[in-house]
């Protein structure tokens, strides 16, 4: 697999996206998993890993990946939902999610075509493929791909680019 995307993932969309909404969400510095030491980075706030807020969700993530093969019933997967707002962008990188075999997103508020996620060739950092985010799509690629999200937005919960972000291990 290098990248691949599913529209139409979820069969209603908007259950899910209204839940996620509901749940705690944690700047880098806030976040329990970097409590007294940053571990990792991202722009934006995200929830501690779906098992641990909301487990059911978490399975139900399982149920769709084991369904359109994207794992197997061995693979570890943690699961995050994951909210970039306005001002973002400035926090943005190309990187790697090394660690993963695979990484997934899945777009959960409405369609932004002024956002997305670029995919980067490893010898020159040259775009390759530009993911439009295009609600109730998910993507996913191969953990070593360059990636980068662009055009975050929004200034709430209610109107800011909510993805769950998914790293396969």
């Amino acid at each position: 697999m290098k990248a691949i995307q599913i529209d139409n993932f979820f069969g209603n969309v908007n259950i899910i996206y209204k839940e996620c909404k509901k749940l705690k969400f944690y700047t880098q510095a806030e976040h329990p998993f970097n409590k007294d030491r940053i571990t990792t980075t991202w722009p934006g706030k995200r929830t501690v890993e779906l098992g641990e807020c909301c487990p059911l969700l978490k399975y139900l993530l399982i149920k769709y990946y084991l369904i359109n093969n994207l794992i197997t019933t061995a693979t570890f997967v943690n699961f995050y939902i994951h909210a970039r707002f306005n001002g973002d962008d400035n926090e943005e990188w190309i990187h790697q999610d090394l660690g993963n075999k695979a990484a997934s997103l899945i777009y959960l508020s409405p369609s932004n075509f002024q956002s997305g996620t670029k995919l980067y060739s490893f010898e020159d950092n040259q775009e390759i493929n530009d993911f439009k985010f295009v609600q109730n799509r998910l993507i996913q690629y191969d953990a070593f791909y360059y990636h980068s999200a662009y055009g975050n937005h929004g200034t709430t919960i209610d109107n800011c680019r909510l993805t769950i972000n998914g790293f396969i291990k």
